[in-house]
């Protein structure tokens, strides 16, 4: 009866362990057939394009007048007028302010009247010399009193010719009194008013208000020293600008007429001016606006999307899929950006699958089923 219940003993467990290599060698096997059909997971891409990309590099500019003018008197008196309302466009010569002419209308009739005085003894000056010319050649007048007669002729005329550039100082001076606008632009405010006394003259007159031209304007960006050394290998024609005030609107153009001619000796960059049409006031002086700078054209450039552009301790690469789909690690130097393209070095080939991001755990050597998209 022991050895019987023994032999059972024994046997079951031979039964159950047998049960259990099966049962193992059964789930391995499950394992492995699972592990083999693990499906390839689909990434998108997009092909590297050749294409002639613009060379344009964005910065920030600031607009400045083409004409600043800091408008002074050249007659100094009482300010008498204002004629213009602060802050609104002018026309070239529009009247801005009057001084009081009075004193400068009595001068200019002062500067005439001794015109007409020195016009008269010349005319009697002039009659006496021919007299005089007569008896000479009838030898019933000394020499003497002939050569008084042509020198007295003589001074008279060259005091009519100071008389008359008398009357035309006094009457530039009456024309001073009104203070014009010697540009088209917007005037500020004014910043003496009716009654008080100013100065004229070079250097010293008062200032009365400030003038900006408005149409057109410069925008002034500095390039840094990479692209300036880019820019300057193609051709000064290509140089444009494409200006955005910050808060949006339609792009103005305008063509590059100013490089400064050195570096700033802090920061390397280099000045550069825009001349901009400005016929709506929209680039106001001293605003500051966005500055697409062109300079030319990168032909049959390989690009490839900018948000498949990874960024590895400061290094730039992509990830693309081979033909057998297995993912593969580029580093690339970055060129000129054209829209949501980005110019690449030639570790990227025109036709190479680049994959777009969006995979969790995407590393180089895996494999993956690429799946072509439209570039966003």
């Amino acid at each position: 009866m022991e050895v019987s219940r023994r032999w059972w003993t024994v046997g079951a467990m031979r039964g159950v362990m047998a049960s259990a290599a099966v049962a193992l060698t059964v789930a391995c096997a499950t394992k492995a057939q699972s592990t083999d059909e693990a499906p390839i997971p689909s990434v998108g891409v997009v092909l590297a394009e050749h294409r002639d990309i613009p060379l344009e590099t964005a910065y920030t500019g600031r607009v400045e007048a083409v004409h600043t003018v800091e408008l002074r008197p050249r007659v100094g008196g009482a300010l008498e007028q204002v004629l213009f309302r602060e802050g609104s466009l002018v026309r070239r010569g529009t009247p801005l302010f009057r001084i009081d002419p009075r004193p400068y209308a009595i001068a200019l009739r002062r500067a005439e009247a001794d015109l007409a005085t020195v016009a008269a003894e010349l005319v009697r000056a002039r009659e006496e010399l021919r007299r005089a010319e007569r008896l000479a050649a009838a030898d019933a007048v000394a020499v003497e009193e002939l050569d008084r007669r042509r020198a007295e002729a003589a001074m008279l005329e060259g005091r009519l010719e100071a008389a008359r550039a008398a009357v035309q100082d006094a009457a530039l001076n009456l024309e001073f009194t009104t203070v014009q606008a010697p540009v088209t632009g917007r005037v500020g405010r004014a910043e003496v008013m009716p009654g008080n006394l100013v100065n004229g003259g070079t250097g010293e007159g008062t200032r009365l208000a400030v003038l900006h031209s408005t149409d057109p304007v410069y925008v002034y960006f500095d390039l840094d020293p990479a692209t300036a050394t880019a820019a300057a290998a193609e051709t000064r024609a290509a140089w444009r600008a494409s200006v955005t005030v910050l808060d949006g609107g339609d792009a103005i153009q305008g063509p590059i007429d100013f490089v400064d001619n050195g570096v700033g000796p802090q920061t390397g960059t280099l000045r550069v001016r825009a001349r901009l049409p400005n016929a709506d006031g929209r680039l106001l002086p001293g605003s500051v606006v966005k500055v697409g700078f062109r300079y030319g054209t990168a032909e049959r450039a390989t690009v490839v999307p900018e948000l498949a552009i990874g960024t590895d301790q400061g290094a730039r690469f992509v990830f693309v899929a081979a033909a057998d789909g297995t993912v593969e690690y580029r580093p690339i130097t970055t060129g000129a950006r054209s829209g949501s393209w980005r110019v690449v070095s030639d570790a990227v080939r025109a036709g190479d699958q680049v994959i777009l991001p969006g995979m969790p755990g995407l590393r180089p050597g895996i494999k993956v089923a690429p799946v072509q998209e439209v570039a966003r």
